[in-house]
């Protein structure tokens, strides 16, 4: 037992070996690249006009945003489309208007489902608010404690 209990001091005690680095060579362009196309990818909403993410700021702030541009590789796809005699694509115009189409359905339907949940708050407001008034304005709870609002 003693032995086992000196082994561990012994251990301790020592410093594990430090690893070497290896010298890392300067990447190539199509390395360069490859990183730009996969951060592209996880980032498809980068380029987003802040207008689109908050729809309400334009009616606020409408002097301090310029006009929304739209997208180079969209208004490529279009201008070698129409070269090329091909008609335009419904989804490339869906995708203009609204970018949050290339984050796919579910973030879609999350979206919907918040915006009717929005909706069902705000339709159980107006139907309570006013019942909520009628009711204070009785004389019922004033002799009861811990009323004291009318």
């Amino acid at each position: 037992m003693a032995d086992g209990i000196s082994e561990y001091q012994s251990n301790l005690t020592t410093e594990a070996p430090k690893p070497k680095w290896v010298k890392s060579q300067p990447l190539i362009p199509t390395q360069i690249n490859y990183a730009r196309e996969l951060l592209e990818k996880r980032h498809q909403l980068r380029d987003i006009h802040i207008e689109v993410v908050w729809p309400f700021l334009k009616y606020l702030c409408f002097c301090l945003f310029r006009k929304r541009k739209p997208s180079f590789k969209l208004g490529l796809k279009r201008g070698l489309r129409q070269r090329l005699g091909i008609k335009v694509s419904k989804s490339d115009r869906l995708l203009e208007e609204d970018p949050y189409l290339r984050l796919g359905y579910g973030l879609n339907a999350y979206f919907d489902i918040i915006l009717q949940l929005l909706y069902l708050m705000i339709f159980c407001m107006l139907v309570t608010v006013p019942l909520m008034f009628s009711f204070a304005s009785f004389d019922a709870l004033s002799g009861h404690s811990g009323y004291a609002i009318n």
